[in-house]
């Protein structure tokens, strides 16, 4: 599949959030917990499920970062709302900061997320819609 592949009108969707410290306890498979938007162009950030629910079939460019102590996995779920630390699209262990991400086609309906192995200081998950797929 190429980029020339894309078609229709393109709509402006994607968000920025962030998350300063209100995580759960950490463990393998956490999904970390947002408590900033920064960005959400059409309102498809669930506050209260922690992902981005995708509005349209296409590409999408997505992004993920997290710190914290010690050797950090960070992952972007597959658009499964079940995701975790064994169900990624994409997936980085490393020392902190940790940077995730990928170029990845989701369909309407499911939903992206960041996960991590670890209570993290800080973290961010950005989701920008490139277009439609024919």
């Amino acid at each position: 599949m190429t980029l020339n592949q894309l078609s229709g009108t393109q709509v402006r969707q994607g968000c920025l959030v962030t998350s300063g410290g209100t995580f759960p306890s950490g463990g393998n498979g956490s999904i970390v917990q947002v408590d900033v938007v920064e960005f959400d162009s059409g309102d498809n950030f669930d506050l209260n499920n922690n992902e981005f629910v995708v509005p349209l079939d296409g590409l999408y460019s997505v992004f993920g970062q997290v710190d914290g102590a010690g050797t950090v996995n960070a992952e972007i779920n597959d658009g499964s709302a079940s995701s975790s630390l064994d169900n990624s699209a994409k997936q980085v262990s490393d020392t902190a900061p940790v940077n995730v991400s990928l170029i990845g086609k989701y369909f309407q309906g499911e939903t992206i997320a960041l996960f991590t192995n670890i209570s993290p200081s800080s973290a961010r998950l950005g989701v920008a819609f490139l277009g439609e797929l024919k």
